[in-house]
């Protein structure tokens, strides 16, 4: 008869997504150094394909952004041009194009981020030899990790005196 914890641990493999599974965690895990390279490199993958995806909400935000302040040039343009010329004077900087250009300039940084990472991501695709890490789950960098990428205080630290499953 299984031990209490036991029954823990099969319930809670049962209830882990497939792509979780302790099968998946076998399937993936490398056993030579060329598989290990190809594990690194799907895992620095995943992570550019996620930063890629931060980078697109920052573009669309900037772009937004440049958006409203095309509007705010062409009100503060139409209200100058109505308005006496010592109302212009006091005026005239509510609207600044340095700040527009920064704008403009900063949308096209990220634009340029974007494009070498999509190159990058590109290029290490074409590294990786291993099949298997070829199409990697997005799901399984999320639980599985490498020593000492992440939180160095907590890598490698007190393994042996981890002894059941936190739950």
């Amino acid at each position: 008869m299984p031990a209490k914890k036991d029954y823990k641990l099969i319930k809670y493999i049962k209830h882990m997504p497939i792509e979780h599974s302790i099968n998946q965690v076998l399937r993936y895990e490398p056993s030579n150094d060329q598989e290990e390279r190809d594990l690194l490199l799907a895992k620095m993958i995943f992570d550019r394909e996620n930063h890629v995806s931060d980078l697109e909400i920052e573009i669309n935000a900037a772009k937004f952004a440049l958006k409203k302040l095309d509007l705010e040039r062409e009100v503060h343009r139409d209200l100058m041009a109505g308005i006496n010329q010592e109302r212009q004077a006091e005026w005239q900087y509510n609207f600044s194009e340095d700040f527009y250009l920064m704008e403009r300039q900063d949308l096209e940084r990220l634009q340029d981020e974007a494009a070498y990472d999509a190159k990058w991501l590109e290029a290490a695709r074409k590294l990786i030899k291993t099949e298997k890490y070829l199409s990697v789950p997005s799901g399984f960098f999320r639980n599985y990790h490498f020593d000492y990428d992440g939180n160095p205080s907590l890598d490698g630290c007190c393994e042996d005196e981890i002894d059941e499953i936190p739950f």
